[in-house]
């Protein structure tokens, strides 16, 4: 069983559609797969479940929601030139043309904004349900790439039509990961639990103004969030990107939820064989902001070579995860959790600690554990098939699921894990756990050194 910090999410795709590379992935260092649903179909979708569940049944499986997005739909690849001006419908008989119909609220003089922003449009004229577009700068126009439209509110469904079929598709086969694009508000993230059960985790991605704004409210309710800095870059300046993720990471890990960041990690590496000296800063700086999961996409999903950008990634977070500060606040308060794990915290350092085991039915102990970035592995020790994959996305935690008949005795569980090779002779361990009965209430503390 290998032992992650950073925790890594790669994006299915033509390039990583079969079962070796799948496989050379995951022994690569990818500890979640996503699927993004707005390409392809149920029947490519079951292709990826059915393969990353014949190499490993205990990886997460996210299901990437398309939300309220807009693309562009066109047959073949438009090259534009600057200054160039096109017609663009609203259906699917033009020839280019956009799947919402936003006309009536479309602005003259606003911007449209294709593929993350790298090719900018301005409305020039409206006439008779199309728009007229002048390019900004030399474009290519790909079919089904995301548009961004800035300033404008389109009052779109939280979900489209596929994401209620990609729900049901998803239900049956017993996907507990949803990821929602262009999340707006802990609303949609509770009305989305109602279709997807109660035991789903939800990731929010925070992609738009109106996500930026309501992020608090959002993480409250979220299991998780994904910083998706394409489509955000569009919707707010670049240049206040690298802050918005300081402090939504900080936040998010305060709050003891998980985060991602994503878009242009190893962009390069799409059609070369080495990153940037750029992309490997920017993993390792998302790592030292406090990210738990980085998230792979093109990368994996139609790059030339899936495992060496895994590789690369990997590399590059362990470079420098042992320098992650502790941004947590350490003062001591009235929740008996919190205050539990920072003594465990202070103790690990004091006390030269190798290990730290926890018990935990709902992952709470690890995530609170997580928080303080220890380079220490946290061995998470849980009877539940939901809590094992959840833990999978926190950074430093090394999930293992225990027979619901397991005996808690201390001394059986230590053999197990040394047969599982995650402790050795000699090793100092703190475990830590709960025996209240009661959910998100660690009160244990016992400290151990290894025969």
């Amino acid at each position: 069983m290998s032992f992650y910090s950073t925790k890594i999410i790669a994006t299915l795709g033509p390039s990583s559609s079969n079962k070796k590379t799948i496989k050379r992935m995951i022994e690569s260092g990818v500890n979640a797969v996503r699927i993004n649903t707005a390409h392809g179909s149920t029947k490519e979708y079951s292709n990826f479940v059915s393969i990353v569940r014949s190499v490993s049944k205990e990886i997460p499986i996210i299901v990437d929601l398309k939300g309220p997005e807009v693309r562009v739909k066109t047959n073949s690849e438009v090259r534009v030139k600057k200054g160039q001006k096109i017609t663009v419908g609203f259906s699917p008989k033009d020839e280019i043309y956009f799947d919402k119909n936003f006309y009536q609220k479309a602005k003259l003089g606003g911007k449209i904004l294709f593929e993350d922003a790298r090719f900018p449009a301005k409305i020039v004229s409206k006439n008779k349900g199309k728009l007229k577009l002048k390019f900004l700068r030399n474009s290519v126009l790909q079919n089904n790439k995301g548009v961004n439209i800035p300033g404008l509110e389109l009052g779109l469904p939280f979900l489209s039509q596929k994401d209620l079929q990609v729900i049901k598709w998803a239900k049956k086969k017993k996907i507990l990961f949803y990821a929602l694009s262009f999340c707006r508000s802990a609303i949609d993230l509770k009305k989305l639990r109602k279709k997807t059960g109660k035991d789903s985790v939800l990731i929010a991605k925070i992609e738009s103004r109106e996500g930026v704004k309501n992020y608090q409210k959002i993480l409250g309710e979220a299991e998780g969030i994904i910083i998706a800095r394409g489509d955000l870059g569009a919707e707010v300046r670049p240049e206040s990107i690298p802050l918005l993720q300081k402090r939504m990471v900080k936040q998010a890990l305060n709050s003891g939820k998980f985060s991602v960041v994503a878009t242009q990690m190893l962009e390069s590496m799409i059609e070369k064989p080495y990153p940037t000296r750029a992309e490997v800063s920017d993993i390792a700086n998302s790592v030292l902001d406090g990210a738990d999961c980085l998230m792979l996409s093109g990368e994996t999903a139609i790059g030339i070579n899936p495992v060496a950008v895994v590789k690369e990634m990997r590399r590059s977070c362990e470079a420098v995860e042992e320098s992650v500060p502790n941004m947590v606040a350490m003062k001591l308060g009235n929740n008996v959790s919190d205050s539990i794990t920072k003594t465990i915290f202070q103790l690990s350092k004091y006390l030269k600690v190798n290990k730290i085991v926890a018990f935990t039915k709902s992952g709470y102990t690890c995530q609170m554990i997580s928080r303080f970035r220890e380079p220490i592995p946290i061995i998470g020790l849980t009877w539940s098939e939901r809590t094992l994959k959840l833990l999978q996305l926190y950074f430093g935690v090394a999930p293992l699921l225990l027979n619901k008949n397991q005996n808690m005795d201390s001394k059986k569980i230590i053999s197990l894990i040394k047969k599982k090779k995650l402790l050795k002779k000699n090793d100092s361990v703190i475990i830590t756990g709960n025996k209240s009965g009661q959910e998100q209430q660690s009160n244990l503390i016992e400290v151990q050194k290894i025969n």
